[in-house]
Parts: C-alpha cells; sequence; structure tokens
C-alpha cells in the first residue's frame, strides 16, 4: 500500500495589495452576453435604460477580471494617499536640502559635509515610495482610449508613459546628484555663471520629478475608483 503524501505547510508570504494582480473571486464568472442579457431584459420591463452603458463597462471589467471589491479598493487607495504623503514630504526636504547646498555654492565656500550627505539621503529617501507608485500604476494602467493603437493618438499620454517619465526623472536625479558630479560642480565655484546653469539643472529635475507625481497620483485614484461599480452610484440588482 503506498503512504499518503502528506505535504508540509509553509507559511504564506504577504504580499502587498498593489504588488498582486487582483483577479474577481468568481471562478466561473456569467458571460459579458449573459448579463447583458439579463440587465437588457430588466430594462425593457422597467423601461429604464440610462444604466446600459455603465452595464456594458461592469461586464467588459468583470470579462478582464479587473473587477475590485470596495474593501480591496479602500486598500489601495490608503496605500496611495500613504505613498503620496510620504512622497511630498521627500521631495520637500530634497528641495530645502538642495537650496542650503545651493547656496553654499553661489557663495563660493565648499558645502558643508552634513549638507552633502542631507542632500544624499534626500535622494535616497525617493527611492521606495516611487518603486511603490510605479507598482501600482502597471497594476492599475489607463484604460485603451481609440486611436491609440492605431497610432494616430500620438499625443496620448497614459499611466505607462507617466511611468516611464518617473523613471527617467529618478535616474536624472540619481545621476545629477552622485558625489562626482557635485564635486565637478564645485570646481566651478570660480565661474558663477557656469555655477548657476548646473544648479538650474538640478532645480528643474526635482520639479520634473514633483510635477510627474502630481500628475500620475490622481489619475491611479481614477483608475482604482473606475473598477469599483459600488463607487460609481446605484445600479439595478
Amino acid at each position: 500500500m503506498q503512504a499518503l503524501h502528506n505535504p508540509t505547510q509553509t507559511p504564506l508570504r504577504v504580499t502587498p495589495p498593489h504588488l498582486t494582480p487582483l483577479e474577481s473571486p468568481r471562478r466561473h464568472p456569467a458571460s459579458d452576453r449573459t448579463l447583458l442579457r439579463r440587465y437588457g431584459q430588466q430594462a425593457r420591463e422597467t423601461g429604464d435604460y440610462d444604466a446600459i452603458p455603465q452595464i456594458a463597462e461592469i461586464v467588459r471589467l468583470a470579462y478582464r477580471r479587473q473587477l475590485i471589491s470596495p474593501t480591496q479598493a479602500q486598500v489601495l487607495l490608503n496605500d496611495l494617499n500613504e505613498v503620496e504623503t510620504t512622497l511630498n514630504a521627500n521631495i520637500a526636504e530634497l528641495a530645502r536640502a538642495f537650496d542650503s547646498f545651493s547656496k553654499g555654492v553661489l557663495s563660493g565656500q565648499t558645502p558643508r559635509l552634513e549638507d552633502k550627505l542631507k542632500l544624499r539621503e534626500s535622494v535616497r529617501s525617493l527611492m521606495e515610495p516611487i518603486d511603490l507608485l510605479m507598482a501600482m500604476a502597471r497594476q492599475h494602467p489607463d484604460p485603451r482610449e481609440p486611436g491609440v493603437e492605431e497610432g494616430f493618438a500620438s499625443c496620448y499620454c497614459d499611466t505607462i508613459k507617466r511611468v516611464n517619465d518617473l523613471r527617467y526623472r529618478l535616474a536624472a536625479i540619481t545621476e545629477k546628484f552622485r558625489p562626482p558630479v557635485l564635486q565637478r560642480l564645485l570646481r566651478h565655484t570660480s565661474n558663477p555663471q557656469l555655477s548657476e546653469l548646473e544648479l538650474a539643472a538640478l532645480e528643474t529635475a526635482i520639479d520634473d520629478l514633483q510635477v510627474t507625481c502630481a500628475d500620475l497620483i490622481p489619475r491611479l485614484r481614477a483608475n482604482i475608483s473606475r473598477k469599483v461599480p459600488q463607487f460609481w452610484g446605484s445600479f439595478p440588482n
């Protein structure tokens, strides 16, 4: 007789919701055609056709397994709020550290070691919240817009482009605030005009990062809420 296989249990690894694809809790959801037929019949009986476009959107989200429960959505929105608060504070801290550093450069004095360390630490503090923000954006991208795949909506700027912009902004700041780059800047203190230009480039990099984050976060709130029909209003049962 063969021994029964008794697999050992291993601890479950808890993954943050913004890193885990969210699927419909129903194993066998009704097809989009079945749901439309059901609500279409109810609309004919009641004479209320206003909800049909919303119902079609619910069906589309269910078919793609993109519906989110209100509880899951609230967790995601809370995480997004926390990321936004952390990013705003860290970017503001970086701006203050940079302001102290640039004043030392423009005055012709070598910035204090404390100012350099604070500047580098401020740059490092941006990495984790930006990584979380990009992960959420990849999980909750914008819906497809007409003309994007066909190639004649060249000005369309979706979450994917913003994630790429955010990655580029962070890489630019990380590169521009490396110790060798800052040391090269300090060698230009004898040329105030050149120093001002390089400092202006650093300041622009910080501003660009802040603008990109401020543009992406509201879009993510809208994209998450779009997947929760309960957030839209009342629907027929």
